[in-house]
C-alpha cells in the first residue's frame, strides 16, 4: 500500500479510466500554482504516492473548506442541514471553483500529462485526446470535489456537535484544517475553542489533536 503524506485523507477511486487518485490532487497543485502565477508548472504527484503530495494541495483543500463552510452561512447556517444541501444539489456547492477557467486549464494541463505518461504518445497527441475527454473530466473532477466536501462536512459536523456549537462558528471557533490525507480518507485538525468564547463555555471542550472521520 502507498504511503501517506504527513499533513497526510481521501479514498476515492477513479472516475475515468486515466486519472489515479493523485492525479486529481495534482490538479488542484496546477490550479493552484497558476492562480498565483508560478512560471513552472508543477510535476505530476506519482501514481496513488500520497506521501509525495506537495504541502500546496492541502492548503488549497483548506481554502476549498472555507469556502463551502461561507456557502454553508449564506445558506442559512444552523437552519440548514450542510450534508442534505450537499447531497440534494439544492445549490452549486463548487461553483467557486468550477467556474473558474483556470480550473479548466488546470485539469487539462494534468490530462495532458497523463496520457503523456501513461499513453505514450507525443505532446500534441496528448493535447488532441485532452480536449476531447476534457467535458468528462471536468464532471469527474467536481463530483471528486463532492465527495471532499462530504467527507469534510461530516467530520465538521460531528466536531461542531462535540463542542456544542453551530455551523456557522466553526470557521472562527475551530478553524478546520487538513492534517492527512492517504487512503484512508482526509482527517482534519480542529483549533481548541478558547474558554472564553461565550459559544464554547455551556459544554466542555475534548481534545482537539487529529480527528479521523472514521474514527
Amino acid at each position: 500500500m502507498a504511503k501517506e503524506f504527513v499533513r497526510e485523507g481521501l479514498k476515492f477511486n477513479g472516475k475515468n479510466d486515466w486519472f489515479y487518485l493523485t492525479d486529481y490532487f495534482a490538479v488542484l497543485h496546477y490550479y493552484r500554482s497558476m492562480r498565483d502565477e508560478e512560471l513552472n508548472s508543477p510535476a505530476l504527484i506519482p501514481k496513488n504516492d500520497f506521501s509525495e503530495i506537495p504541502e500546496e494541495v492541502a492548503e488549497e483543500v483548506d481554502d476549498i473548506i472555507d469556502h463551502l463552510l461561507k456557502n454553508i452561512e449564506d445558506l442559512g447556517g444552523n437552519a440548514v442541514d450542510p450534508m442534505t444541501a450537499i447531497a440534494h444539489g439544492d445549490v452549486n456547492m463548487m461553483g467557486f471553483i468550477m467556474h473558474d477557467p483556470l480550473l479548466k486549464q488546470a485539469i487539462g494541463n494534468v490530462a495532458i500529462e497523463i496520457f503523456m505518461r501513461d499513453a505514450k504518445i507525443t505532446e500534441d497527441e496528448a493535447y488532441e485526446k485532452a480536449k476531447e475527454e476534457l467535458p468528462e473530466f471536468m464532471a469527474d473532477f467536481e463530483d471528486f470535489l463532492m465527495e471532499v466536501a462530504g467527507y469534510s462536512m461530516r467530520e465538521i459536523t460531528r466536531k461542531a456537535a462535540n463542542h456544542g456549537i453551530g455551523i456557522t462558528d466553526v470557521r472562527e471557533l475551530l478553524q478546520p484544517k487538513v492534517a492527512r490525507i492517504g487512503w484512508n480518507g482526509i482527517k482534519l485538525h480542529f483549533q481548541q475553542p478558547s474558554t472564553s468564547s461565550p459559544k464554547s463555555r455551556d459544554k466542555p471542550t475534548k481534545d482537539s489533536s487529529v480527528d479521523s472521520m472514521y474514527g
